[in-house]
């Protein structure tokens, strides 16, 4: 906030653009990688880019540790016999990472092949949303 700014605020977003509907993945994702990509500006987004590119290719029903910008996440990648057979989520329990996150998203489920055919089309969707 301040008076300096044209209408009392300035604002400043960071887009997540990503092809699996794994939500509450990039929402913990960009609430650890905004504040760093504003005090650090595209640094702090190379260093997370380059983790992400240790990650392996995420398997519906298994648990993961990955890295990102020195802090550990732990999340369990659900899969349709999650949803029919509750399970708990086993994580070792060594890790020193925070409470793990839980995904609620179900990559198996059909809305991303439904989705999919659109995303070609994503940039025109952004440049509509900014033109107002």
């Amino acid at each position: 906030k301040g008076e300096q700014f044209k209408r009392g605020y300035f604002q400043k977003s960071l887009v997540l653009l990503a092809r699996r509907p794994l939500v509450n993945l990039y929402s913990k994702i960009v609430q650890i990688l905004a504040p760093q990509f504003f005090d650090s500006g595209r640094v702090a987004v190379e260093v997370a880019m380059h983790n992400f590119g240790s990650w392996e290719e995420f398997v519906p029903g298994k648990s993961y540790q990955v890295p990102l910008l020195g802090q550990v996440l732990s999340f369990h990648v659900p899969s349709v016999k999650d949803k029919t057979q509750p399970t708990k989520q086993e994580f070792p329990k060594h890790a020193l990472a925070p409470k793990p996150v839980i995904l609620r998203s179900i990559i198996e489920s059909g809305l991303f092949s439904t989705l999919e055919p659109l995303l070609p089309h994503l940039g025109l969707v952004w440049e509509l949303v900014l033109l107002n």
